[in-house]
This record gives structure tokens, sequence and C-alpha cells, in this order.
């Protein structure tokens, strides 16, 4: 079990619920493991943080379908702005893939 030592989030979460700030960041406490202490991303791996691509931006999306024996399908596609949210639609002939 990982212990949060510290939650941020930010203040227009906070005072409005605006959906566009609906983020947190976590500051998970190391654990000790075999006499040392071993921090959280020296065991699981994660996404690394980052800016929204531009609009028109060509990105890799990647995702598992069911029926596909378990292998990976990908696609590049440009990404778009809808009501002020990033996000790229991918499409392969056994799913369609809406990732915001």
């Amino acid at each position: 079990m990982w212990t949060i030592e510290a939650a941020y989030v930010d203040p227009r979460w906070l005072n409005g619920q605006d959906p566009h700030y609906d983020y947190a960041f976590l500051v998970v406490a190391a654990q000790q493991q075999g006499g040392r202490p071993v921090r959280l991303n020296q065991v699981v791996t994660g996404n690394s943080l980052g800016l929204a691509p531009d609009p028109g931006s060509r990105v890799q999306v990647i995702a598992y379908a069911n029926g596909m024996n378990g292998k990976p399908i990908t696609c590049t596609v440009p990404t778009n702005v809808v009501a002020g949210y990033p996000f790229e639609i991918a499409q392969h002939e056994d799913l369609a893939v809406l990732r915001i």
C-alpha cells in the first residue's frame, strides 16, 4: 500500500468544478523494501506529463479490442479541439476510440 503525502488541485476546480481544471497531482511517499527506500516510479510505469498537442498535430493512438488476440491496434490521427478539450478519434475496422 502506498501512502499519499499531499494532494494538489487547481483552485478553479475547487471553486466551481470547472471541468477544464479537473485534475490533481499526488505526492506519494517512498516505501521501505529490502531495507531501502523505494519510490513508486521505480516500481510501476506511467505516462509523462506534457502539454496537449496543437490542433491538427498527428498523434499515435493505441487501443486493445476484445477479439483481437490481446494485441494492440494502433493508428495515427490528427488531434482536434471541441469545447476547449483536446481529443483524437481513431478508427479501425473493429473499433472506434475517442480519447480525451
